[in-house]
């Protein structure tokens, strides 16, 4: 079994990317999402896994609240929904 993509949302992206860096994973891929949040695909060196980091900021909150509400509401029909 091998885990493809692992996300994490912080308050602290500039911090916590530093860390990241620093301790030897490399950005393979970031932007900034059309100035909505910062984000960076990390890749961890151990069979292919890539952490995904992606700055929690008002934008970001409000989108993982429609996640979890559409989660909750959701019957297991239709999976596909968009979010917005």
């Amino acid at each position: 079994m091998r885990i493809e993509h692992v996300a994490f949302w912080t308050d602290d992206f500039d911090g916590v990317l530093a860390r990241a860096t620093d301790a030897g994973w490399s950005v393979v891929q970031s932007g900034d999402g059309g100035g909505v949040a910062n984000f960076a695909y990390l890749d961890l060196g151990v069979g292919g896994t890539i952490v995904e980091l992606t700055e929690l900021n008002a934008s970001t909150e409000a989108m993982n609240q429609r996640i979890q509400d559409a989660a909750a509401a959701w019957d297991g029909t239709d999976p596909v929904r968009s979010l917005f």
